[in-house]
């Protein structure tokens, strides 16, 4: 019977099975458990609790490996026959017969809550072993282990891999491997920094998302070796061609670390390795945010710029862009500091700085929050002057300068100038215009609605019910709009006609209009 077991001939098993209970020989505890492990593969739990009642009536007592092996079968079963009640009658039994339950017992009844996914049961169990001197082989520690892993337990799984060191076990470098990829899913920190430490030596096998998922932990948490450690191993082993993402949670580790002059050289480091670095870099990694808590926070910024220029380092335009630009928003009441900003701009060639488009952008934010008008007007020539074609920022910012002054009628200049540079003008800018001729009971409002809707800007309903609450009729205009489409289709870049006279012609058919309504 025990070499058909070893064989897995199961009908061979049950047919002498019959035999003996056909014969006068009295089967033995030795027999029984041969019969019960035939029926482990088969998952027959039922047969088992059969066998299980022959011993008894036969005066058989149960031993450990008798429970051992219903217990297996039980994990064996299908899924509807795993009656939970029946799993716990074994346990009950084994306590009732006198018996102390063994490392296999335990083993397999911790198995059979995993199988009936009770996993906090489980894991109360296994916890509970070592108050009972009973210690764990490594194999059930992988299955706890992974058991976590798989219902996203990082901190349990890390618990296990911790204690299975301690119990002097060799964890496999996959265990380790595996336990890192859910800590990093996770963003449990302690289960990161631990595991890549261990890894270092043994041998990293990660993916790219995972590693994704590590270097903006890593930023968020400001550590910034992590980061490079993790560049170089995506580099140097994966043999990856890295993207910009990869590198953003660098300067975002150096700024949680409160390391300003580090995250600026990492601006660098990105330009340097082939990609655009703008004002939104260090918006999304907090640079600006940093810089901008104070005017000591911004001078030490400054100083920052310096101390890497004097160190023969290169200075980007994006960290003398975010310097000034934290100007125009100082501290919790946003103050702005136009000095400040000026003297950052005036340094650019001293720090060997070439401004570009966003220094001018930046610049023009602090005159837009401190409403210089005189100053935009000087530093638009300076752009000029220095062939920078303004971007539609540079144009967004100038025309909210404008519509901060009395008098705004510059502001349809550079809209139309705009335009012809074939920017499309952004929703704010329609809206700055419109507020200010509303504001002015100017009738252009309605034009420049008209225009924002036809380029399928949506504006809330309050928004039409401050035009008609100061006087302007939406109906008639846009009726007068559509009639007269032909000639006010020629505002759309044209340089032969004057949009001063296209402005003056819309007010006057308006005026009319409303003169024919009051005769009536």
């Amino acid at each position: 019977m025990d070499k058909f077991s070893e064989r897995k001939h199961w009908r061979a098993i049950l047919k002498l099975c019959e035999e003996v209970k056909q014969s006068d020989r009295k089967p033995d505890i030795s027999i029984y458990n041969t019969i019960l492990h035939a029926y482990i593969p088969l998952g027959s739990i039922k047969h088992s609790f059969k066998i299980l009642e022959d011993m008894k009536l036969a005066n058989v007592n149960p031993n450990l490996t008798t429970y051992h092996y219903l217990l297996r079968t039980w994990s064996q079963a299908p899924t509807s026959e795993q009656d939970p009640y029946l799993r716990e009658q074994i346990f009950e039994m084994i306590v009732n017969d006198g018996l102390q339950p063994d490392l296999k017992i335990y083993e397999c009844y911790i198995d059979s809550l995993l199988a009936g996914e009770e996993c906090e049961r489980a894991f109360e169990i296994f916890d509970s072993l070592k108050s009972k001197n009973i210690y764990p082989q490594l194999e059930l520690y992988i299955a706890m282990i992974r058991k976590a892993i798989s219902i996203n337990e990082p901190r349990i799984a890390l618990n296990y891999l911790k204690s299975l060191e301690q119990n002097l076990f060799y964890a496999p470098t996959s265990l380790y491997n595996d336990v890192l990829r859910i800590c990093a899913y996770e963003y449990y920190a302690d289960g990161i920094l631990y595991c890549w430490d261990k890894l270092k030596h043994r041998g990293l096998n990660l993916d790219e998302g995972v590693c994704i998922d590590i270097l903006y932990f890593a930023g968020s948490h400001g550590k910034p070796d992590l980061v490079v450690q993790v560049i170089e191993y995506l580099m140097d082993v994966r043999k990856l061609k890295l993207e910009k993402f990869h590198f953003s949670p660098l300067t975002r580790a150096y700024v949680n670390a409160g390391d300003i002059k580090n995250a600026m050289e990492s601006l660098n480091i990105m330009r340097q390795a082939g990609f655009q670095v703008g004002f939104f870099d260090t918006s999304s990694t907090g640079l600006y945010s940093l810089i901008r808590k104070d005017k000591r926070t911004i001078d030490n910024a400054y100083y920052c710029l310096e101390e890497l220029h004097k160190e023969g380092k290169i200075v980007d335009v994006s960290a003398l862009n975010v310097v000034i630009a934290a100007c125009s928003n100082i501290g919790y009441k946003r103050n702005v500091d136009m000095i400040r900003a000026l003297e950052t701009y005036k340094a650019a060639e001293k720090l060997g700085v070439q401004p570009n488009v966003e220094t001018f952008s930046s610049i023009l934010l602090v005159c837009l929050s401190a409403k210089r008008k005189d100053l935009a007007d000087q530093l638009w020539k300076e752009m000029l002057e220095l062939k920078i074609v303004p971007s539609s920022l540079a144009y967004n910012r100038m025309i909210g300068i404008i519509c901060t002054q009395d008098d705004y009628e510059e502001a349809f200049a550079y809209l139309e100038e705009m335009k012809a540079q074939n920017l499309l003008p952004p929703r704010s800018v329609y809206e700055r215009i419109i507020n200010k001729c509303v504001r002015h009971g100017d009738s252009r409002a309605i034009l420049a609605l008209e225009e924002a809707e036809n380029f399928e800007y949506k504006f809330p309903r309050s928004f039409y019910q401050d035009l008609e609450d100061q006087g302007f009729d939406l109906g008639l205009a846009k009726e007068i709009i559509k009639n007269q489409k032909k000639n006010f289709n020629q505002q759309k870049i044209s340089s032969n006609v004057n949009n001063s006279d296209v402005m003056n012609e819309f007010v006057d058919i308006i005026a009319s209009k409303a003169n024919e309504s009051e005769q009536k």
